[in-house]
C-alpha cells in the first residue's frame, strides 16, 4: 500500500492524539530547518518522528496507511503489535499516567 501524502500524514498524527500539536510543530520545524525537502515526503517525516522518539515504528506505519484511530485502549497507549492469532491480537501498551 502506498504511503499517504505529507499533509495527510501530519493530520493523521494530530488526530491520533499521540503527539500534541505544539510538540509536532516544533519537530516539523526542526526537520524543515535541517532538510526542507523532507517536508514533502510522509515517509521522511515519519522516520524523523520515530528517530526523535515521538512515535514508535508501528505507530508511524499505521499513520502512513492513514489509520489514526485505535492507538489508545483505556488508560493505555498502544506502542506495538506483538502478535496475531485466530481469536485475538496482542499489543504492547504503556500506561499513560
Amino acid at each position: 500500500m502506498a504511503a499517504i501524502r505529507a499533509r495527510q500524514f501530519i493530520n493523521c498524527t494530530l488526530r491520533s492524539g499521540l503527539v500534541a500539536e505544539p510538540q509536532l510543530r516544533a519537530h516539523l520545524q526542526q526537520l524543515q530547518d535541517t532538510d526542507a525537502g523532507a517536508m514533502t515526503q510522509s515517509a521522511r517525516i515519519a522516520e524523523h518522528l520515530v528517530n526523535v522518539g515521538l512515535l514508535t515504528p508501528w505507530q508511524s506505519n499505521q499513520l502512513l496507511r492513514g489509520r489514526f484511530r485505535g492507538f489508545c485502549l483505556g488508560n493505555y497507549r498502544l506502542l506495538d503489535q506483538i502478535g496475531v492469532g485466530g481469536m485475538s491480537t496482542v499489543f504492547l501498551g504503556e500506561h499513560m499516567k
